[in-house]
């Protein structure tokens, strides 16, 4: 049997017009990070992810392109991260605090981000 290596890349959601894009029935919120073979990969995957959610490809004319582009530069990562940091450390922020991971065999999960330090 042969083993599928895979990695997971990172879609950030821009407030795009305003707003954010949030569908939890389809696994999207601020930030989006898809298991895939490579790269072109997670980004079809988010593609077929976007088929199903009303508004998710929604270009602003100030704001720019709802979700980062910078994918192609990356060589993805072993467990999800936020920039670095493993999703379970990751502290919210204002406009973050949740993150949707999208596994390779098409499930997904949501998981809510750590209150900040005081």
């Amino acid at each position: 049997m042969k083993e599928v290596k895979t990695k997971f890349w990172e879609f950030d959601q821009n407030n795009s017009g305003g707003y954010f894009v949030e569908d939890a029935e389809n696994g999207v919120c601020e930030i989006v990070i898809i298991e895939a073979l490579n790269a072109k990969d997670a980004f079809s995957r988010l593609e077929k992810i976007g088929e199903k959610v009303d508004g998710f490809w929604n270009y602003c004319s100030c704001c720019g392109e709802r979700w980062s582009s910078w994918i192609d530069d990356s060589d993805g990562t072993i467990v999800p991260e936020h920039y670095g940091t493993p999703i379970e450390e990751v502290e919210r922020s204002m406009f973050r605090s949740e993150i949707f991971v999208h596994y390779f065999d098409g499930s997904f999960k949501k998981f809510t981000l750590k209150e900040e330090k005081s």
